[in-house]
């Protein structure tokens, strides 16, 4: 196999080509494909930039997910994520409380309750993608009678590594609970 060699000449005003000089270093090069091993993927010149190896397909994984409370299911349903990109749900109901009040009173009556889901890829490293999620209910107070009404409202935030096929549990105050499974 023939090796092509360049000499270059170190001088103070920066490197020179030369063939003839005591300083001279001599550097080999070897032209793709002569070996067959490629150390890197060749760059790609583009205009006057250079646009560098493409990088790996992200991945978009589909996870299944139901949000309960002791009252029963809150919201169940499949949310799609990939690295930057996350996924939410969420739904809000405001409405009249049960019982009619004289107009007279002050308080607000009405009743409020709400559930939202919020789901990312935290990291994805050799050990697979690890998702950080976030859950929050909001639940009218109990019956004032004709007082002010306020809400309760449970939040769990919690990061999950998953495998295909894998889910996982966790529970927080008042009940709430919230199972991820991540689909094959």
């Amino acid at each position: 196999m023939l090796v092509p060699f360049l000499a270059l000449m170190l001088t103070p005003a920066g490197v020179g080509s030369t063939a003839n000089s005591s300083q001279a270093v001599i550097v080999s090069y070897e032209e793709p494909g002569v070996t067959g091993i490629r150390v890197r993927p060749p760059a790609v010149a583009a205009a006057d930039r250079m646009i560098p190896p493409a990088t790996p397909e992200a991945q978009v994984y589909e996870l299944a997910v139901r949000v309960s409370s002791p009252a029963g299911v809150l919201w169940q349903g499949s949310l799609r994520v990939a690295q930057n990109q996350s996924a939410n749900y969420s739904q809000n109901l405001n409405q009249a409380g049960p019982r009619a009040c004289p107009s007279s009173s002050s308080y607000d009556q009405s009743e409020r309750s709400s559930v939202s889901f919020n789901v990312y890829v935290q990291n994805s490293n050799e050990f697979g993608p690890t998702y950080r999620f976030d859950a929050s209910w909001q639940r009218p107070t109990e019956d004032a009678g004709c007082g002010e009404r306020g809400t309760r409202t449970v939040q769990i935030s919690k990061a999950l590594m998953l495998d295909p096929g894998e889910s996982g549990t966790v529970e927080g105050d008042a009940g709430l609970k919230v199972e991820v499974t991540r689909r094959r």
